[in-house]
This record gives structure tokens, sequence and C-alpha cells, in this order.
């Protein structure tokens, strides 16, 4: 192991150690350990006194050609991602006295704005139609009406759902280790709690409400994975002929769009989203729905006539 492989190692331990969420510091792992250190051999580069400002302006550049598995360019949130990881381990090093301080690399700034492709109301419920089981049916019901992330869907519970009087809510482990509850209607939290209580083998040991359907070898059924509800979106938006890119953030984009179309409070919306303030929600919806803004401001315009 080289100085510079070493100084990866102890940045990522201390990361693994202080970082507030694990998936903080996988995703250093994934970045540093699978792009940014094989990209150093490749340039010889063994000592982190060598990263200086040509050679990391030399990384960014590789970065902007690199491709994807579909030999695409890759994304500009994925370069800023990559960037961004690279920025906190040369901050540590320049903390360590390992590189000269101030040297470094500028995430990139604002991102283009991209009008993203989202789910009306009747397509998310003609997906659900389609799909061919219960669990997946509510999969994409809680998706598309709470807007959760991925990895939050997936880490719920039987006990995940929370009733105070006549109000049902999911209580969501989300980013940071912060828990939050997201409200959901009556009708699906009835089936979520039928799904939890009979709606799984009872030989299950993962704790997680969705579950593999085969069974392990060792007994039990494992959680859920990412990429097992990828794939299932993907052929029920084709089964239900949807001619769209549907994944799980696009369920997420899609129950805020609708929300804010439907006149929802924006802080609220935040709050269901997890975002800790409305920066996100700006940034990320004020630009989606053109067409709504259109109507709004002719019918201001009518009214002041």
């Amino acid at each position: 192991m080289n100085e510079l492989e070493q100084a990866v190692a102890d940045f990522l331990a201390d990361k693994r150690a202080n970082a507030r969420s694990l998936r903080t510091a996988e995703h250093y792992q994934t970045v540093l350990g699978r792009v940014f250190l094989p990209w150093c051999q490749v340039e010889k580069l063994a000592e982190p006194a060598r990263l200086t400002k040509p050679t990391l302006d030399r990384f960014k550049v590789y970065l902007r050609e690199k491709r994807n598995g579909d030999d695409k360019p890759l994304a500009q949130a994925s370069q800023k991602s990559y960037l961004t990881a690279v920025h906190g381990f040369l901050v540590w090093t320049g903390e360590q006295g390992l590189t000269t301080p101030g040297v470094n690399v500028k995430p990139i700034g604002q991102l283009d704005r991209k009008v993203l492709n989202t789910l009306s109301r009747a397509e998310i419920g003609e997906m659900e139609a389609a799909a061919n089981s219960e669990r997946d049916k509510l999969i994409i019901r809680i998706l598309g009406d709470s807007g959760i992330r991925l990895g939050e869907l997936l880490g719920l519970k039987p006990e995940s759902l929370t009733t105070q009087g006549r109000e049902n809510y999911l209580t969501v482990h989300g980013k940071g280790g912060k828990d939050r509850l997201v409200p959901i209607l009556p009708a699906v939290a009835t089936r979520f709690k039928r799904y939890a209580e009979k709606g799984r083998p009872a030989e299950d040991y993962s704790g997680k409400v969705f579950i593999v359907l085969r069974k392990r070898a060792s007994g039990g059924y494992d959680g859920l994975r990412a990429r097992a509800v990828q794939t299932m979106l993907k052929e029920v938006a084709h089964k239900a002929g949807i001619k769209k890119r549907v994944n799980p953030h696009s369920f997420r984009h899609s129950a805020a769009t609708n929300a804010l179309r439907l006149g929802a409070n924006p802080i609220s919306l935040a709050e269901n989203l997890g975002h800790s303030d409305l920066k996100m929600l700006q940034r990320t919806y004020s630009h989606l729905v053109a067409s709504d803004r259109h109507a709004e401001m002719m019918r201001l315009l009518a009214n002041d006539s």
C-alpha cells in the first residue's frame, strides 16, 4: 500500500467512525476506492503531496470525458458528487499536513436545469393495477403517495406504521439518522398493516416489511434490495403501457410535483420529503410545471383586466 492509498484508508476509517450516516461513509468508499484511486494509479500518483492543482484539474477533465456503462457521458450530478467526495478527502489531507492547505477541487456549480419526467396520479394508479402482487402494488402506492426515498421504503418495519387518533403515518428513518412522520391515507395504512401481519411468510427474520420471495438456504427471507425494486418498476411500467423512463426517484419527483399542483404547503411538503429547508424544493421543482405557472398567470391577468 503506497502513501496515497494509506491516506485514503485512514480518511475512510475516520469517516466510518464520525460520519452521521453510514450511507455517507459508503459513498466516500465508492468514489475514492473505485474512481479516484484507480485514476491516480494510472497517473502514477502514489503520494498525497503530488495532488496539486494541475493534477486535480486533469481529474476534472477525466470525469467530463468518462463514459458510463451505456457509453454515455457521466451525468453532471455524478461528476459533482464525485468531486464533492474528493473535495472532502483533500480538506482532510490538508488538515493532516499531507497536502498543501488550500489545494482542492471545486465541485461543479449550479447544475443545468432539466424538466424532470414525472408520473401523473392516473399513471401511478395504472402501474399499481398492473403489478402482480400486493407487495409490489403497495410499494408503488407508497412511493407515489409519499415521495419517500427508496432506501427509506426498504427500511420500513411493521412497527413503522404509527397511528395518532385518526391520523396515520409511516415513521421513516431518513438521511443523517433523522426520523420523520410521513402522512399516509387510511386505506394505505390498512393495507400496510394487513400485509405486514398476514401478507408475508411467518418465518421472516429480516424484520423488514418488504422482503424477497425466495427463502434463504439457511432459512428466513432477506429484505428486498434496491435493484429488485428498480427492475420491478421498469417491468410494471412497460406492462401498463407507460412510455416514460420510470425509476424509484421519479416517484419522489412525481409525488412532490403532484402535491405542488394541488396547492400543498411547501414547508409541509419539504418536511414530508425529508428536506431540511426549502432550497432543494425550490431548486428542483420550481421549473417542473411550466404549464401550471402559465395557467396561474393567465388567471391572475384575466382577473386584473
